[in-house]
Parts: C-alpha cells; structure tokens; sequence
C-alpha cells in the first residue's frame, strides 16, 4: 500500500521524550513503571516530579520521599550525588542531553550505571524539565574487566613465549594485531594495519615466497611457512600460521593466525649451518687435527674424571681418619681403601718397629703362606723389594722402576724378576715365586722419617699404572700424619697408664705404709707408755712417797695419758684399725661420728647392718674417698647436715655422699686446682667405678659414686 508522504514524514520522525510525555500521563507510567532502567524526572529546580519503581529497587528509597526532593536531598553518597546534579545542570543549562557513567553503591552492592539526561521543552521552547535515564551496566564492566584480565594475561603470555597472534578480515583487508606482534613487527602502534602493511614489512628478499603462500592458503593450502622481516631496520625471522574462516555460504572472511619470534633460532641454526659448511670444507684437511683435538678432549675428560675421584679418594682418606678410633683400626680399613684405589688383590701396610723388624701391621688378599713368610722381614738382615724401598737403598736393576718419589711399580714382574738371577740368593724372590705379575711398593714418610711401605700386588699384568702410583704416593703424607698422630695418642695413652698404675702404686704402697707405721706406734710406743703408766701407778699406791714426789707422778701420769690418746688418734688417721678389722660399714660409721664430733655438722647414715665384705683396695679406696669428701664439706659447704647413703643394687655398690650447703659451682668441679676431686676420680677409676658430682646452688652437692661387684671376689 502507497504511503502518503505526510505520514512517512511522520513516521520516519523520531518522537522526542516530550511529545511522548503529551500523549498522555497514562502511557508515559505503562512504559516507565515497567522499565528495567531507572527514570526519573526533574523540574527546573532539579527537583524530583516522577520516579519509577527501578529508582527505588536500586537505591532502597520509596517513590514517594522522592517527590519534591533534590539528589542531594536523599542522603546519597555525596560524589555521586554530585556528579549526577552536575549532569543535570549541564542538561538543562545546554539544553542538550548529557551522558556519563557512575559507580553507586546500592543495597545489593557497588553498581554500576550509564546515565542520559535529556531536555523536555515547553511551548516557548525553554527547557521545561529534564528525563534522567540510569541503566544498570554492572554485568557488561564485570565482563569488560575479566576481558581486560585474559586480554593482559594473554599479552604477557605471548611476550613471555613471544608469540604475537593476528586477525585479517579479507573482506574489509582489515588486519589486527595483538601487542606482541606490534612487538615484533616494530610497527608504530596505531598505524592503519592491511595485509600490505604486513606484507611491507617482509624482507624483500621473501616477500613474494610470502605473498605465494598466502594466496595458496586462501585455495586451501596449509599457511605454516618462516620467512624475514625487518623491524626497525634490524633483520628478523618469524613463523607464522595461519587458519581461514569461513561464513555460512562457504566464503572466506578472513583468518586467524600467530607470529612466533624465531630470530634466536635462526641465528644458532645458521651458525650452526656455517660451522657445518666449515667443517665439510676443512675436514680433510684438519681430520688430524681433529682427531688430535677429540684426543686431548678425551684425555681432559678422563684426567678431569680422575681428578674427580682423587678428590674423592682423599676425602675418603680424611674422612677416615676422623672416624676411626685406633692405628689398627685405621690401618685395616685404609687397606681396603687402597684394595679399591688400585684394583688390585692384594694390599697391605709394613711399619718399621724400633728392632728394624718390618712386619704387616694391615694386610689384605695375602695368602696365608706369603703373610707368614713375609711378616718377619727385617731392614738389617733381609734383602728384597721392599727393604729396598724402606730402606732407600737403590740398586741399578732398581732405577727404571722407580718413581721420583722413590716408589717402586712394575705392571708386568716378569720383566724385573729375570734381572735378578737365581744364584743371587740374598733376594728372597717371595712375589715372584707366588706368582704376583703386578707389584707397587710405596715408601711412608712423615717429615722426613721412614715409617714403612704401602705393599700392592696382583697376579694378573696391568694393575698398577704409574698415575695411579703417584697418586697414592701423593696421599702417604696424609697417612704419615694420621699415623704419627696415633704414635702420639697411643704413647700418651700408655703413658697415662703407667701413670695411674704407678699411682695406685703409690697410694697402695702410702696404705701399707701407715698401716705398719701405725701398728708400730701402736704396739711398740703404746705399749711402752703403757708399762711406764702401769708403774708410775703402782710407785703412787706406796705409802712411803713423799706427796710432792706423788704430785710429780700424777702429772707425769697424766702426760702419758695424753701420749696414749694422741697415739691412738695418730694411729687412727694413719689407718683406722676398725677398717682392718669390722670392715667398711663400721669404718663409715666411725667415720662419721668422729666428723660430727669435730665439726658440728650432722651426719646422717643409711648403710646396711651386715654389709657385703669387699676386696680390701675396693673398701680403702671407698674409705678414703670418704674422707676427702667430708672434709670438702667441713672446708668448703658451708652445711649443717650429711647425709650418706650406701647400698648394692644389681651387683653394683652405690655410695651417695650429700650435703645441704651451698652446693660446688661447675668450674670448680673440672677446674685442675681440684686436687680433692681429681684425687676422687683417680681413686674411683682405679676401682672400676664411675662418679657424679652434681651442685645445686644453694641446695647442696651430691657424690654418687658406683661400682660393679665382682660376685668371683665377694660373700654376701
């Protein structure tokens, strides 16, 4: 049906806001009061005269406290509030609609909104009121934002793998690119991009290779091809791929496709072509070189290899050292060790003693007839290798067998042995007659002094090589020195025991000599001052002495008393007799009250009635020890109170001495002026026993002092 122009021209009019509002107060709520968006309406004032229900979804507010009312007016936040007021007065000032976007925090939570404000005119043409129209945009910035992401995680993803995609719309010969293949290119970003552009940017040399593929690619041909660029004047290369696209009715829209960066490739690929093309042209000419270089390459490798496993060998050496706790210890395993090293069966140690003897003192593979045929060598009588060796007393047949260092190698004997001839009989010929084809003897020094020969053989040829002898030879300073240090502990140590024998010496031979001082004094003086005591009595009982003669006697009679006491007490601290004869317990307890009675201090005891009876070097040493410790007390405590304990638990003695003084401090218990505890210590030691001192400051100090019982040496 013909349209008349009147009503196209009515129809193709747009219908402003204000004309629809004149149509009728009844259309204008059907259509705002179902509006998802959010309409409201404001006279000149910019006072609300309308709002739909979406106002009041989104802010909370009822319709109704809208009417009449500014935005400032409803308490919303002030930065949006203002910013929608400015918008207001733009609209109405300009008599222009205004659009912006603002972020409101609505119930629900922050919100985002796209605002339009659109000038209603009045007959006079003046602006008469003006239509604010909010729409909820919140899910498209969310959607923007997690685009923004994955498009930046995306950059960074291609330049981390330098990647670059692009998208070329064949139709439009619109090509897009990512930022890394701006990147890569060099193109200024923002420079109208065409597949010309691209194809600009080829190295001349490649553009028609280029330009070829494509095409093919547009018939269907795969696009996966590597081709030059130049960007900012620096040669580059690239390869791209490609995949078309196309639309429903099977026409190509354009394509998809990445641009990796290959240039660093490319370089080592073309270096490497070049080398190769090198090598080819002077391979005939260098293959002596080449093999001369591939040599000394293998030889670096194997001495850098054997360097490795000398360095390790050492450690092994030094790590020995450190966890072994004796020479023979030492010796047995770096006989292994030196088994491993070399690669040879057998292996063994010689040490010079002070006869000149050189016997194994480490052995390893020997049979038992070579080890006892060998074992009694000595450097004065004998003569062999290894005498020779350890005694440095080289022989001409000798020399092209020795080392610098004066070691013996041979990997085949039957090349030395014939030398020596058989009417020789001053050579023992002992590795050769038990078939040994591959002989080492390696000398031992420590600062200049011999102290015996590394001992390396083996019945096969071969198994002694002259790096592997050095190498060993190397070590012998180490070994020189772990060994001296072991003469050194080991004299240290025996010289410790001689000590302590010659000072249990000492103290047995101190015992016996008071025991017999004391009995002499006792028996012999005692008895002596007891006849004169006797006699001096019975002159006194006399009627006939004169009482001045009477009261000499009684005085004298009176010293001799005092002589008595003073010899049994003698007699008792040079040995107490009660010891010898009731034993230890009673001896404690005597002890004990004799301290009290001296010193004030109590003493508290809890030992058995009927002890065991024990040994009598166990029973002095206990005794004595005893002493000494409450002397300490008496010195040094500052107690009122002892208390002993003494008992045997598990056939082990246990004797705890413990006072409530000031308890002994930790450095003075190790401290070397400790001449009490030492002498504890040593006394403990020489019984077989163990002895704790502990000090509690301010609380007291504990002796505990133990002793395993040898059921064979007691009765209970």
């Amino acid at each position: 049906m013909p349209v008349r122009k009147s009503s196209r021209k009515h129809l193709e009019e747009p219908v402003s806001p204000a004309s629809l509002f004149l149509q009728g107060e009844h259309e204008f709520r059907v259509l705002t009061e179902n509006s998802p968006d959010c309409i409201a309406l404001h006279d000149r004032e910019l006072r609300h005269i309308y709002v739909n229900p979406s106002i009041s979804r989104a802010t909370g507010i009822p319709q109704e406290k809208f009417i009449g009312e500014t935005i400032r007016d409803m308490g919303l936040p002030a930065e949006a509030a203002e910013q929608l007021e400015r918008l207001l007065q733009q609209t109405r000032d300009s008599g222009r609609e205004r659009l912006g976007e603002f972020i409101f925090p609505s119930p629900d939570g922050l919100r985002y909104y796209h605002w339009r404000s659109v000038p209603l005119f009045g007959s006079d043409g003046s602006v008469r009121s003006i239509m604010a129209i909010a729409r909820d945009i919140t899910e498209r910035k969310q959607a923007e934002q997690v685009l923004r992401q994955s498009q930046t995680d995306l950059n960074r993803a291609q330049a981390v793998g330098q990647i670059g995609s692009w998208r070329l719309d064949v139709r439009r010969n619109e090509l897009l690119w990512s930022d890394e293949n701006w990147r890569i290119f060099g193109v200024p970003m923002g420079t109208p991009l065409t597949y010309e552009t691209f194809l600009s940017t080829v190295h001349p040399e490649d553009r028609g290779y280029v330009d070829r593929k494509w095409m093919a690619a547009l018939r269907g041909e795969p696009y996966d091809i590597e081709h030059r660029i130049i960007a900012d004047g620096v040669v580059k290369w690239v390869r791209e791929r490609a995949e078309l696209e196309f639309d429903n009715q099977g026409k190509l829209r354009g394509g998809f496709g990445t641009t990796q960066d290959i240039t660093k490739r490319k370089q080592v690929e073309e270096e490497l072509r070049r080398s190769k093309e090198e090598l080819e042209i002077r391979v005939e000419e260098r293959t002596a070189d080449l093999i001369k270089s591939f040599n000394a390459l293998e030889k670096e490798i194997a001495e850098r290899k054997e360097t490795e496993r000398h360095i390790m060998e050492t450690n092994e050496l030094l790590k020995l050292f450190s966890r072994t706790l004796s020479r023979r210890e030492y010796l047995q395993e770096l006989v292994g060790l030196l088994r491993k090293w070399s690669g040879c069966e057998c292996a063994g140690i010689r040490l010079i003693d002070e006869e000149g003897n050189i016997p194994y003192s480490a052995y390893a593979g020997f049979s038992k007839e070579f080890w006892e045929r060998e074992n009694s060598l000595s450097v004065k009588k004998d003569q062999c290798l290894c005498i020779r060796v350890i005694g440095e007393k080289r022989e001409v047949r000798d020399e092209p067998f020795l080392t610098p260092g004066g070691s013996f190698c041979c990997s085949d004997a039957s090349r030395f042995f014939p030398e020596i001839k058989e009417e020789e009989g001053r050579y023992r010929r002992a590795c050769s007659h038990h078939g040994f084809r591959s002989l080492a003897i390696i000398p031992i020094r420590y600062r200049e002094r011999m102290l015996g020969a590394i001992h390396l053989a083996d019945k096969k040829e071969g198994k002694v090589s002259l790096k592997n002898i050095e190498f060993i030879e190397s070590l012998t300073p180490l070994i020189g020195e772990a060994l001296y240090r072991f003469y050194i502990e080991e004299a240290l140590m025996a010289s410790r025991e001689q000590l302590r024998d010659l000072s249990m010496h000492l103290q047995a031979a101190r015992e016996e000599e008071r025991t017999k001082v004391a009995r002499d004094i006792h028996d012999e003086l005692g008895q002596i001052l007891t006849a004169a005591s006797i006699e001096l009595s019975m002159i006194k009982r006399k009627d006939s002495v004169h009482k001045s003669v009477s009261d000499k006697l009684m005085t004298v009679s009176e010293l001799i008393d005092i002589a008595v006491q003073d010899i049994q007490r003698i007699c008792s601290e040079l040995r107490p007799r009660v010891l010898d004869h009731l034993g230890l317990w009673a001896a404690i307890r005597w002890e004990a009250k004799k301290f009290s009675e001296r010193s004030g201090i109590s003493c508290v005891l809890k030992i058995p009635r009927d002890g065991t009876k024990l040994p009598d070097v166990v029973s002095t040493a206990l005794f004595r020890i005893f002493q000494e410790a409450l002397t300490n007390v008496a010195r040094h405590a500052g107690a009122k109170k002892v208390s002993v304990h003494l008992d045997i638990v598990d056939d082990t003695l246990v004797f705890r001495i413990r006072d409530n003084g000031k308890g002994i401090a930790r450095q003075k218990i190790f401290g070397k002026n400790s001449f009490g505890i030492m002498g504890i210590r040593e006394r403990v030691r020489d019984i077989g026993g163990t002895v704790t001192i502990e000090g509690i400051k301010n609380k007291g100090t504990t002796v505990k002092i133990e002793v395993p019982l040898d059921k064979g040496d007691s009765d209970v």
